[in-house]
């Protein structure tokens, strides 16, 4: 009896440990044996690893068949863990859903297509080096009349201009010759932030030529203010900083001569045949010389409704027009008759009719065929009306910095053709508009070191030609009689 139990005994371990060793060898044999399944994009996301299986879904390795062991978890490969990563939503859900048996397929990794294959809902993408498919390039205009047609039909304000051979290029003026830099054409500006004043052919910037730096005494400039040009070519400049006049003969500073009869502050400066016209902005009053450089006025006024003077314009009978009252927003430009006998009382004054909004300060005006056109700085914009009772009042402009917009515009000119010039201070650049073109807008506002304003404060083109005078016509006839 004792041997047959020895027996079963025996027998019965043996068993346990075939049956031990067998599970150990079946899953080795099967890894070196038998290759894993290549692992889809579909099942790495659907396939749970190990760590995420839930207790229930894995079997004891006792009661598990042979033929469901030949790839177990741990020998999935490196691309498929990064499924361990998946938010909480989804794990909480491949948990509650019922896990398929090992080794079975799950119909996403059946429909999953082989690695590197495009799915048939999305299109592929070019592979490297391939170029894309070619966009339609906008339409860039190629002068200024098509982009100011662009801009009038609504279209973007950022269009750069295409450089035309034939165009003008930015360029310095240097040359051997004196006379070149004696002008009576161009653009003249008082480059008020950066104390000098400034010369260029036109808006694109040919013949650029500075003179000055900011401070005292010759060939420096402090806050200057109104610049106006002579049939000669000769330069005057109201040094506001310096409390001066300054003349000079050409853009080189020859000739360089400095009016001080004990004026404060001026800001206007304008000359006219043989008369020249000051705005003593901080005395209050207009002066009249009958030369540069004369010590007693041949006329001074002195009035309340000139009350802080500012730039002048002068028309072609030699009318003088006064901006007065910048800083106020209740400013007024007065007419006075060339004649200078006529009383204050009798000055034409314009203040602001026609117009919209409560305050006006007019900082400078000119007229180009019986029309009066002004800057508003306190607005930002610029006016034209057809007489001083404010008759068919025009406005132009609003608060910016793009196109058609003004930030604190000072100065305006003109040239023979009726284009209007602006000193757009605050902008930092002068605009040209053509109101016989429909209001077609250009503008130099370089960037460039050495070539860029800063708060340019007034403008110079031209201006009308006054008649003959009179004296010496009269002296004319009288020589024609004697002889």
């Amino acid at each position: 009896m004792r041997n047959r139990l020895s027996l079963a005994l025996t027998l019965s371990l043996a068993f346990w440990l075939y049956l031990a060793f067998s599970t150990l060898a079946l899953p080795a044999a099967s890894q070196e044996g038998v290759p894993a399944p290549a692992a889809t994009p579909a099942a790495t996301e659907a396939a749970p690893t190990a760590e995420t299986q839930p207790t229930e879904a894995a079997p004891a390795a006792e009661t598990q068949p042979a033929e469901a062991q030949v790839a177990p978890a741990p020998s999935q490969p490196a691309e498929a863990q990064p499924a361990a990563e998946q938010p909480a939503a989804e794990k909480a859900t491949s948990e509650t859903e019922a896990a398929p048996a090992a080794g079975e397929a799950t119909p996403e990794t059946q429909a999953a297509p082989a690695a590197g294959e495009a799915t048939p809902e999305a299109p592929a993408a070019p592979t490297e080096g391939e170029a894309a498919p070619a966009q339609p390039a906008a339409e860039t205009p190629k002068s200024i009349e098509e982009l100011n047609k662009q801009l009038q039909e609504g279209g973007s304000k950022k269009i750069e201009l295409d450089m035309k051979s034939d165009r003008p290029k930015f360029s310095l003026l240097r040359s051997d010759n004196p006379q070149d830099y004696k002008r009576t054409q161009g653009i003249w500006i008082s480059d008020s932030g950066n104390g000098r004043i400034v010369y260029m052919k036109n808006l694109y910037g040919e013949d650029f030529y500075a003179l000055g730096l900011a401070g005292s005494g010759l060939g420096r400039f402090l806050h200057p203010e109104q610049i106006w040009v002579d049939s000669e070519g000769r330069i005057y400049v109201a040094d506001r900083g310096n409390n001066r006049i300054i003349r000079m003969d050409d853009m080189r500073g020859l000739g360089w001569t400095e009016m001080d009869n004990h004026f404060l502050e001026p800001r206007g400066v304008a000359f006219h045949g043989k008369r020249l016209y000051i705005s003593d902005t901080g005395n209050n009053r207009i002066l009249v010389y009958n030369e540069f450089g004369a010590k007693e006025p041949m006329a001074e006024f002195k009035d309340p409704k000139i009350a802080g003077p500012g730039y002048l314009w002068l028309d072609l009978e030699g009318n003088l027009y006064v901006c007065c009252g910048e800083g106020n927003f209740k400013g007024q430009i007065v007419r006075i008759p060339y004649d200078l006998t006529t009383p204050p009382s009798q000055w034409t004054v314009y203040k602001g009719q026609g117009l919209s909004g409560a305050s006006f300060m007019p900082t400078q005006m000119v007229q180009i065929e019986d029309k009066d056109f002004l800057v508003d700085t306190s607005n930002q914009r610029l006016v034209r009306v057809d007489n001083f009772k404010g008759r068919n009042a025009w406005e132009l402009g609003e608060y910016g910095r793009g196109n058609f917009q003004f930030l604190e515009p000072r100065g305006l000119s003109l040239d023979e053709e009726g284009k209007i010039y602006i000193a757009d201070t605050g902008n930092d650049r002068i605009v040209c508009l053509e109101p016989k073109a429909g209001g077609s807008w250009s503008a130099y506002d370089s960037l460039e070191p050495n070539f860029g304003l800063r708060s340019p404060r007034s403008v110079f083109v031209w201006s009308p030609q006054p008649p003959p005078e009179e004296e010496e016509e009269t002296e004319g006839e009288e020589g024609q009689e004697a002889e």
